[in-house]
């Protein structure tokens, strides 16, 4: 399916980059003016627009750079005030990541942002080009796919353990990682394509309340987002240089949720399925995978046991990308596909 969706997906890109570059190429160089580490590497005028980054959400992506330079930045414009939100939420993570006492080696990974402007008609980020090669397109040619995997969950798993907590589970926790999703899923589109959802998302509710209210798990800071194309990696995939993207970041996360991100995406890309089929083939098995069993094991027995267990950190997962997404973007509940194979899917086979 995930062939079909980027054959059907590749001529709205094609056309929606030329608009973009047709459209923004002409004020690069007022908006490089305003960033001072810029325009101390060039004039504002010598700045253009690279390549179109392509996005699935409420924001537009640019790579701008010079003729004659490899020097780059990431410039990120709003198209929507949950974007606005959205960058605004991440501007707090980064700058709290940067002082955290614990987290100082760790620097390095972090987005560094260079401008943030507000203007009536257009908001907009410039932020530094981190260097590297993108983790989607290494795992897609590897020939061994799980030693970039066992990298990259190294790499968030050096935030989970420094910034961990104990808690008990009670009703705020429920609230934040399981009513407030499905209550986003509830007042979408999703619902409609599909018989008997509101039955079974109650019934979903009840039971991860049954499973974890008053139990002890740990919590972190977490990245909200750790899916292949949001990490970067040295051309030898050898060393994570980067982790982009903390706009869905919270500093009371479920660890485990970062893992089934990262370990589900590796298995998109190997059996070209969607998520939401991923989900269910591990959910039905109850295991992952010889080798990301392994991995899953290596990564939450730092926690002593103090994770919700797979199956319910699954649905959880599943609630939190589903209703991430569709806050992220309207395009998600009005893309039917993505909506059978990512929510039906996991109804029908549930």
């Amino acid at each position: 399916m995930i062939p079909l969706l980027k054959k059907i997906s590749k001529p709205y890109r094609r056309w929606q980059s030329e608009r973009l570059l047709h459209r923004l190429s002409p004020r690069i160089p007022e908006i490089v003016k305003a960033c001072p580490q810029l325009t101390a590497i060039a004039p504002a005028e010598q700045w253009k627009i690279q390549q179109v980054v392509p996005t699935l959400s409420d924001t537009q992506s640019f790579v701008i750079g010079l003729d004659d330079s490899p020097v780059t930045a990431i410039l990120q414009i709003s198209v929507s005030q949950r974007a606005i939100t959205s960058f605004e939420h991440q501007t707090k993570v980064l700058a709290h990541l940067r002082a955290h006492p614990r987290l100082s080696d760790q620097q390095r990974l972090l987005p560094h942002l260079l401008l943030e402007r507000n203007d009536k008609d257009c908001s907009y980020w410039i932020f530094e080009r981190l260097p590297g090669v993108n983790a989607l397109t290494a795992l897609d040619q590897a020939n061994n796919p799980d030693g970039i995997l066992q990298r990259v969950t190294e790499a968030i798993g050096v935030l989970h353990q420094r910034t961990a907590n104990e808690i008990t589970v009670d009703d705020r926790f429920l609230e934040q990682w399981v009513s407030a999703p499905i209550e986003v899923i509830r007042t979408s589109t999703l619902p409609y394509y599909q018989r008997q959802s509101h039955a079974f998302l109650n019934c979903l509710a009840q039971q991860l309340a049954d499973s974890l209210i008053g139990r002890t798990i740990v919590t972190s800071w977490t990245h909200g987002d750790y899916w292949p194309g949001n990490i970067l990696l040295s051309p030898e995939h050898d060393t994570v240089t980067g982790i982009l993207d903390w706009d869905r970041a919270q500093p009371d996360g479920i660890p485990s949720l970062d893992l089934v991100n990262i370990l589900a995406s590796a298995l998109r890309l190997e059996k070209r399925k969607e998520l939401g089929e991923i989900i269910i083939d591990v959910y039905k098995q109850g295991t992952w995978p010889s080798g990301k069993q392994m991995l899953w094991q290596q990564t939450t027995q730092a926690f002593a046991g103090k994770l919700p267990e797979l199956r319910d950190t699954l649905m959880i997962f599943w609630l939190w990308h589903l209703s991430a997404n569709l806050l992220k973007s309207k395009r998600y509940s009005l893309n039917t596909i993505w909506d059978k194979y990512n929510y039906g899917y996991v109804l029908d086979h549930l």
